[in-house]
Formats: C-alpha cells, structure tokens, sequence
C-alpha cells in the first residue's frame, strides 16, 4: 500500500477515535463514574496528592458547575429535572486526567469527585445546592465603589426564561457589613456603556442590586450563593436598592418624559 494512503487513513481512523472517545465521555453519566472504597483506595494508591492537575470545567446537563480550586470545591446548583441526581457528564482538566466519583448518591450532598494521572491525584468536595448561584470576577481593585466586573448569574428556577445571564457591571464593596451592590451595564453599537436593564431571578429590572451575608433564611426572600473570583464567599440575599414604592415613582418619570 501506498505510503501516503497509509498515513491518510490512520490520520482518519486517529479523528475517528477521538470523537468517538469525546462523545463517550460526554454521553457518560454521574453513576457510571461511580467506584467503590476499595477501587478509590487503589487508584491513588502509590500516586503523589497535588495540585498541580486542575478541573478546569465539570459540566452537569449542559451546564457548567462552579468550581473553586483555592478549596477544592465544586457547587452544583441543581434543577428540578428527572435525571437531576444522575446528570450527564464532561469535564476538561489542565492535563490529561481521569475522573471518577466517590460511591454515595448525590443528593446525600458528601459527594468526592476524584481526577488523577499515573502520577498524581486531586479530591473536590461536591456540593449541592438548591439556591441560584452568582459569579463575579474582576482584575485589580483601585476603589472599592466603582469597580469593573463581569459577572455570571444562574438562574436554577423551574420556569425559568434563561438560565444563564453573563453580563458587564459595577460592583460597590462594603466591608463592614458584609455586603456588595452591583449594577448590569452593557456596550452599545458605538462603544457607549450603560446600563443593562434586565430581568434577573424573576425579580423587576432594577437599577441595582444589593447582596447582604445572611445565616438564617426567611420565606419570601431570594437567596444566592455567591462567589467572587471563583471563591465562594457565601449565602447572600439579593434585592433591587429600589423599593416598590420608589419603582412605582421611577417608572412615572418614565412615562411622563
């Protein structure tokens, strides 16, 4: 056989093979990646804990779980589905890994999800919750008032019309009482920023919201578990800054513009 022919069709069968391993591992599901006490205990056996190998994305449905690597742990905000507790899975590490999970259900919420090479090996904490999560990021911060974010919310609720909002912002710190404010914006076809005035958690489009740390919850209060950088900091309640009698006030100077 022509050696060009033979090179040409190992290059397909090899593209063949990596599709059909990537679907695989995307078509595989939460309890198939299972393993025993005995079976965990042998494969990090004679293997070195480190962090240099890192779950880089986990992704639970088509959605991607929120994973603090300074912990080592990983938020699943869970959506009322049939298959909610045994999830499709894919996942992406920084080197290449395999994956498997400690052998418990998952709404028992003590989940280890356990990634390692021949080498060494990794343990994340999974936890589940049934609050909507939030992500901001930002670089460096020179005030604490006006700071450029980029932020991710969530939305887990059942009827929910989106699920995942990304979205610019500004993001005001108060540190003595545990509380953050930000506000959407947005850039316009001529690179003016302002604001992004949308529906986030079901709530009315505000201006701005406020996040206050909260121990205890209460009925008829929104919660979220918020992260920043990718750290979790927390259960926050979330408002709009305006109260409804204020919106009423603002939505007349709307309309009488």
């Amino acid at each position: 056989m022509n050696r060009k022919w033979l090179l040409a069709i190992i290059l397909v069968l090899t593209s063949i093979a990596i599709i059909l391993l990537t679907i695989l591992n995307y078509n595989s599901k939460y309890n198939d990646k299972k393993v025993s006490d005995t079976k965990w205990n042998n494969i990090i056996k004679n293997k070195t804990l480190s962090t240099n190998i890192q779950l880089e994305s986990l992704i639970f449905n088509d959605y991607e779980l929120l994973i603090d690597n300074k912990n080592n742990a990983i938020y699943y905000s869970i959506i009322d589905s049939n298959n909610k507790y045994n999830p499709s899975i894919n996942y992406k590490t920084n080197i290449k890994a395999n994956i498997a999970i400690s052998n418990n259900n998952l709404q028992d919420n003590n989940t280890k999800i356990l990634i390692y090479t021949k080498e060494e090996y990794r343990i994340y904490n999974l936890s589940i919750t049934n609050y909507p999560t939030i992500n901001i990021t930002y670089d460096n911060i020179n005030n604490k008032t006006k700071i450029p974010i980029y932020i991710e919310i969530f939305d887990n609720y059942v009827n929910s019309p989106q699920r995942l909002i990304k979205s610019d912002g500004k993001l005001r710190i108060i540190e003595e009482d545990n509380k953050y404010t930000f506000s959407l914006i947005k850039e316009s076809l001529g690179h003016n920023k302002r604001e992004n005035h949308i529906s986030i958690l079901g709530m009315d489009k505000e201006n701005e919201y406020v996040l206050n740390k909260v121990t205890t919850t209460e009925n008829n209060t929104k919660y979220v578990e918020l992260f920043i950088n990718n750290e979790y900091k927390g259960l926050y309640s979330i408002k709009g800054t305006i109260e409804k009698g204020e919106r009423n006030i603002e939505r007349n100077k709307e309309i009488n513009k």
